[in-house]
């Protein structure tokens, strides 16, 4: 439900329902990461993360692609940088948000 509402655009459906459940898993979270991302609000994600109590690698890269699809290289790359694990795949999406910049110009 949570991740449909998020798909829908419908943010304070999702945030209701997340609110009311009464335990929350690392997917129930990044769930809502992903749904605030994709909805280009990603200063909420950003303080959703910042309380989760667990994190895991899929948490990790639905903030870090969320802060590259909006062009806020930095602040990826910061959060990268904090990322305990570093994947391949926290890697090509470090290195896709440095170059996709480069793509769209041409």
């Amino acid at each position: 439900m949570i991740a449909g509402y998020g798909q829908e655009g419908r943010m304070s459906e999702a945030r209701e329902l997340f609110d009311t459940m009464p335990k929350k898993n690392v997917v129930s979270w990044t769930t809502m990461i992903t749904g605030y991302t994709k909805n280009l609000k990603v200063d909420v994600a950003r303080k959703t993360f910042e309380v989760m109590p667990e994190r895991n690698e899929v948490s990790w890269m639905a903030m870090l692609t969320g802060y590259t699809q909006c062009g806020r290289i930095d602040e990826a790359f910061e959060l990268f940088k904090r990322m305990p694990e570093k994947s391949v795949v926290a890697c090509n999406a470090m290195i896709l948000g440095l170059v996709w910049p480069e793509w769209e110009a041409r």
